[in-house]
């Protein structure tokens, strides 16, 4: 459990059922309310009204934050503890934040490229958290793989793939984390086609800020980590066009511990 602080409000972060879980901490009490979340005031001789304060405002914005589906790991997730170790990882933070400012005017997303162990996710997931909290956006996070597997698993109980897409679709920021991650194998094309299929809700939709991470790259040279082939090449046109591209270099700082750390870096 993690004692966080926004715009003066403490909150606790947490983690239940593999999820990150926020809640009001219980010191916490409103001046204005005194900690009932109500407000009573004379309308009229013996006539009383009685409406919420501003301080509910929050505690719905921490509600909002735990159905986000952030992962368990991230749960403590902000830009204040994400500490760059690279000038392009310094940049990286800047638009983040600066979208974070402006995401209720922002017409374009975030695609985070780089290797493992930059921070990509970390950065995903404090954009995402500063836009519930400071602006009271709605938001999600999906790992791709297990969007799949939801998918997969609704089929047994007669849920179809769009029954799960409604539900997303009514996010204004969406955050698909791990973008092209997957194995070439019998389900892959089936996987690439809901994806494709996702990817065109939100293109068309014209009201959702997407925001991606992923380990492959943008530049068709690359053949063998070019992200075009691993998602669709209509669907890497789109997102091109959705997102502005931040790019990140450096060491993975998951390896910090490990001897010659560089010679386990992807090239």
């Amino acid at each position: 459990m993690t004692e966080e602080t926004n715009n003066k409000n403490k909150f606790y972060s947490f983690v239940e059922a593999n999820h990150a879980s926020y809640a009001i901490c219980d010191q916490t009490k409103c001046s204005t309310c005194e900690g009932t979340g109500k407000l009573r005031s004379q309308e009229a001789m013996n006539f009383y009204s009685v409406k919420k304060c501003h301080c509910q405002n929050f505690r719905n914005r921490l509600s909002t934050l735990t159905n986000a589906e952030i992962p368990g790991r991230f749960h403590d997730c902000d830009f204040e503890n994400y500490h760059p170790k690279h000038d392009s990882q310094e940049l990286a933070k800047k638009k983040s934040i600066n979208l974070s400012k402006n995401i209720l005017s922002a017409k374009k997303g975030l695609i985070f490229i780089g290797n493992p162990g930059l921070g990509k996710t970390h950065l995903a997931i404090s954009l995402l958290k500063s836009c519930v909290l400071n602006h009271d956006i709605s938001g999600i996070f999906l790992d791709f793989s297990n969007l799949l597997s939801s998918i997969r698993d609704g089929f047994s109980k007669n849920r179809s793939e769009r029954d799960v897409f409604d539900k997303i679709l009514n996010y204004r920021l969406i955050v698909i984390d791990e973008l092209g991650k997957g194995r070439q194998d019998t389900n892959w094309e089936w996987g690439r086609s809901v994806l494709d299929d996702l990817i065109s809700q939100i293109y068309n939709a014209g009201n959702i800020i997407p925001i991606f991470t992923t380990n492959y790259l943008l530049d068709r040279e690359k053949e063998d980590f070019f992200l075009g082939p691993r998602i669709g090449l209509r669907s890497f046109s789109r997102v091109q066009e959705m997102c502005d591209l931040v790019s990140l270099n450096g060491l993975d700082d998951r390896q910090k511990n490990i001897p010659n750390r560089s010679k386990y870096m992807m090239v």
